[in-house]
């Protein structure tokens, strides 16, 4: 059983949209206006940075993915589902090795 190409993209683009949106959401607003209180939320900034590179590559490499791809299966649905679990995960790793 294959499934519309077309629809799954646009699928997998508003799910990276999502947790894109979601990633920004997190960022906390400066206790204070001077450049002491930007300068804290630096490793935050970091974070996203990071976050967001990985997240874009995946998304471009998804993206050649179906370019190339003739029909999408249940398993390949299945590896994205996984993929972007991962993507969603990166910034909770940097959160977790004390980068933020």
């Amino acid at each position: 059983m294959s499934m519309n190409k077309s629809r799954v993209e646009a699928f997998t683009d508003a799910v990276v949209a999502i947790i894109m949106t979601i990633m920004i959401l997190e960022f906390k607003t400066p206790e204070t206006d001077r450049w002491s209180g930007i300068i804290a939320e630096v490793p935050y900034l970091f974070a996203y940075i990071v976050s967001f590179i990985f997240i874009a590559v995946a998304w471009y490499n998804h993206h050649y993915m179906f370019s190339i791809a003739k029909r999408i299966t249940k398993k390949y649905i299945g590896s994205i589902t996984f993929g972007f679990l991962r993507c969603r995960c990166y910034q909770f790793q940097l959160r977790g090795r004390g980068v933020i």
